[in-house]
């Protein structure tokens, strides 16, 4: 073809990552398209990034909490299960604040609890969200259904908000 009369004329070769096997017996690949996206994404260096780890990955990995901040975390007994489970991640801050996110998240409005009643069977709820199911005669946890009682308090976890509006700031913003 002309193209191949071409590569000769200009004396070009092809170039293959690290690797690579050549195709046996004269295949080649169907699409052109294939062949430029892989030699792109491997020739930027893949190779030499990824034996050595970067900056960003050995500061992430030594995140802990603010002195304050960690008293706030451990006098929330309530939650100390739920707790325990995001310090023990290593993974850095934002997977730390991830996971805070998800095991704090109402299961009513899937919004990050706002103003939280830890139920007595330890879910995590908004007051409003709760109120609303009060309201609509549902008397039980709206995560377990376990049964709540008309008469039960619904008390704010202030230790719980206090941590949550320090890792979340403005996150009440709206509500």
């Amino acid at each position: 073809s002309a193209g191949k009369k071409h590569i000769e004329e200009l004396g070009l070769t092809m170039q293959y990552p690290e690797g690579y096997q050549e195709p046996q017996n004269g295949e080649e690949h169907n699409s052109e398209n294939e062949v430029p996206a892989k030699k792109g994404k491997r020739s930027r260096g893949g190779a030499s990034q990824a034996s050595s780890p970067t900056p960003k990955k050995q500061r992430a990995a030594s995140f802990s909490l603010e002195a304050p901040l960690a008293k706030q975390v451990r006098a929330d007994a309530c939650n100390e299960r739920l707790w325990q489970e995001c310090l023990t991640l290593d993974k850095g801050r934002q997977a730390f604040l991830d996971r805070v996110q998800e095991l704090f998240t109402c299961v009513c409005c899937q919004e990050l609890a706002y103003l939280p009643v830890t139920t007595p069977c330890s879910h995590n709820l908004c007051q409003g969200c709760l109120k609303r199911s009060f309201k609509a005669e549902v008397f039980c946890c709206p995560t377990c259904r376990k049964d709540l009682g008309k008469d039960y308090e619904l008390k704010v976890n202030t230790t719980l908000s206090g941590v949550l509006q320090a890792l979340f700031p403005g996150y009440e913003n709206g509500r």
